[in-house]
């Protein structure tokens, strides 16, 4: 399970996300040379040249010390395993909701959701370390390697080595860059095509954001840099400036969807695309019936120009309707082909005067009345720390939470009442708020999944627990991490609002060390998991839930075949033996005790039609030689192809 993942991660390099991207989309130029995947630039060049396209050799490139170990981390599978909050989410309130909240590095819950939610998220929100130098931001690394294999690595010299070593434990520009970077590129695989993420920021690292959003999503992926009145009483400390704003960023996957994005408004006060500029087009007509005003009844006449308009033909208004076939030749923007099919779909064209100036009133859309286009100048949101002070009997329990009126305000910038909702720096929870309020007021279906690092609120002095500064409040109130301060957040929310509940999940790192403690590849024939039911339980893994390591191993496989967590898994008894499966997909055996009778009846099943199912998975450290031998000839002899994945 964790063991092939590390074993995959060591061959990693920092180039091997990109060769997997090339080989999926340019096959034609992949070269395995050694069983290495080899990308033949020179023949790529030479195509690019025959098609007549120019190699481009101008332009900004991103470079940070850290770089290549963020792309190298950018392609690795995680290391770690997902274990459920079996007590919470079997509760009534929750077992059939697909909002998700884990507990957990976001690094690794990112490359967990690489296997089931790549291309599923419509809309992701962030408020990430500001790095201001007294937000807590310290570079979490401890890096796998030791120094030689990381100069061997990423071909560091000695003192490109020094330098990069040099950011662990810091907060230095490089250091956030080197922990923003993966975790974005790993949030970009998320979002569908027409997926969109906003990031918070502040001065500090607002210009290094810009440069690694452009790197990751391409400078075509920025729509518009915000900025939010975050403070209507800023500190008035300073005799140099008042801040009392930050930024928001917004990118989106695929430019081409920007129209899905914002899409129409209800009505135009004389809209940009159809007030003249200097671009000269050709006539453009109006079919009788399609255009409303406000002229006065009368004649006006072909040839006369009316604010830059000439009027082709006689046009009769009677009762303010234009009777006859209305075209001019002016400076509209838009063509014939676009005017026509914005007629089309219910947009009214209007002429309130005699100056012939053509206005654009848009049908309204049913699917969101309360869809916005935002202003680059975002105000008018309520206090976050106000509104979570009231979910906790007037107690201050986390410092500058986002509001979710700011939340709520760029949710409806979509258009999606069923959208998929992602947090990985989710704070207090104030997103997962948001969404269960809006759902509320406009009977929406979205779905949130927030990730929170189990930080610590307090430290331990003389054997002591003592609250960090500014967390005081928060640890008389019973909470020891973060993480709790959300998950109650949420439950206190969701019973006011009658909403669906969430899953909750740990997601826990094992170091290198503890697996080749635990996995002893040498002698995988030897009975060496007595303990087992023990290894992944929540109790040894130092969580709560009740989770037995079935219950973890189990978890992470359907996660990692890529299963979303409304796992539709059935139980089937076989000689007392508890068979785990997907129907028309997996069977999973992962507990000890198979034996050769096993095997006769499962190959029966299948055989037989009473069982459906692809590929069966098996946990390999309980199965020896013989009994794998025995699976492996039993399926090749049925009908229909299944096969057999031994994990570690």
């Amino acid at each position: 399970m964790i063991y092939d993942n590390y074993k995959y991660n060591d061959t990693i390099k920092r180039n091997s996300e990109l060769l997997m991207r090339l080989q999926k989309h340019f096959p034609e130029f992949i070269e395995n040379n050694n069983e290495e995947i080899q990308f033949n630039y020179e023949k790529f060049k030479n195509d690019l040249k025959s098609h007549d396209i120019d190699e481009f050799k101008h332009g900004l490139e991103l470079s940070f010390i850290g770089k290549s170990y963020a792309k190298k981390q950018s392609g690795q599978k995680p290391s770690s395993v997902i274990v459920p909050n079996v007590i919470h989410n079997k509760k009534s309130a929750n077992k059939d909701s697909e909002n998700l909240y884990f507990t957990g590095d976001n690094l690794e819950v990112l490359r967990h959701l690489q296997q089931n939610y790549k291309d599923s998220v419509d809309f992701i929100y962030i408020d990430p370390p500001y790095n201001t130098g007294s937000d807590g931001f310290l570079y979490p690394d401890t890096f796998e390697y030791d120094d030689s294999k990381l100069m061997s690595m990423f071909s560091f010299s000695e003192e490109e080595m020094k330098k990069f070593k040099n950011i662990q434990g810091k907060s230095s520009h490089s250091a956030w860059l080197t922990f923003m970077y993966p975790r974005l590129y790993l949030a970009k695989n998320l979002l569908k095509e027409d997926g969109v993420i906003y990031v918070s920021i502040d001065e500090n690292e607002h210009a290094n954001l810009k440069l690694i959003l452009d790197d990751i999503f391409g400078e075509q992926g920025f729509v518009e840099n915000y900025i939010w009145e975050s403070n209507f009483r800023p500190d008035n400390s300073s005799q140099i400036y008042r801040k009392n704003a930050e930024n928001i960023l917004l990118y989106v996957k695929n430019k081409q969807t920007l129209n899905k994005l914002y899409g129409t408004t209800k009505k135009s006060n004389g809209l940009p695309s159809l007030t003249k500029n200097s671009m000269k087009i050709s006539t453009v007509k109006f079919k009788a019936g399609v255009v409303e005003t406000l002229l006065k009844n009368g004649i006006y006449k072909a040839g006369e120009t009316k604010s830059g308009y000439i009027l082709e033909n006689d046009i009769i208004v009677e009762d303010g309707i234009i009777k006859s076939d209305f075209s001019l030749t002016g400076r509209l923007i838009w063509g014939q082909t676009y005017l026509d099919e914005q007629i089309k779909a219910g947009t009214k064209i209007i002429i309130k005067n005699e100056s012939f100036v053509p206005y654009s009133e848009k049908k309204e859309t049913t699917s969101a009345p309360n869809k916005i286009i935002p202003k680059d100048y975002v105000s008018d949101v309520l206090s976050g720390r106000s509104e979570l002070m009231q979910i906790f009997n007037n107690q201050q329990v986390f410092n500058y939470p986002k509001p979710t009126s700011l939340i709520e305000y760029l949710l409806k910038t979509i258009d999606k009442k069923d959208a998929v909702v992602l947090d990985f720096f989710s704070g207090s929870a104030t997103t997962a708020d948001a969404v269960l309020k809006l759902n509320n007021k406009d009977e929406g279906s979205r779905k949130f999944i927030l990730v929170q690092l189990p930080e610590e609120i307090y430290i331990e002095k003389k054997g002591k627990k003592i609250a960090k500064k500014g967390s005081e409040t928060a640890f008389e109130y019973g909470f020891k991490t973060i993480d709790e301060i959300g998950r109650k957040r949420i439950e206190k929310v969701d019973e006011n609002l009658d909403n669906c509940g969430f899953k909750h999940y740990f997601v826990k790192n094992l170091s290198f060390r503890n697996i080749e403690e635990l996995y002893d590849i040498s002698n995988l024939e030897l009975d060496l998991f007595d303990d087992m039911e023990y290894k992944f339980s929540a109790d040894n893994l130092e969580v709560i839930g009740g989770a037995n390591s079935k219950d973890t191993i189990l978890t992470t496989w359907l996660v990692q075949d890529g299963f979303k967590f409304n796992f539709n898994l059935k139980t089937l008894n076989i000689n007392d033996y508890e068979v785990n499966y997907i129907e028309a997909s997996r069977i999973y055996l992962i507990e000890k005790g198979w034996s050769t009778e096993n095997t006769r009846e499962l190959i029966n099943l299948i055989g037989t039609g009473r069982i459906n199912v692809q590929t069966i998975v098996i946990f390999a450290y309980y199965f020896n030689f013989e009994l794998i031998r025995e699976l492996e000839i039993a399926l090749s002899q049925l009908d229909n192809k299944v096969n057999l994945l031994k994990r570690y």
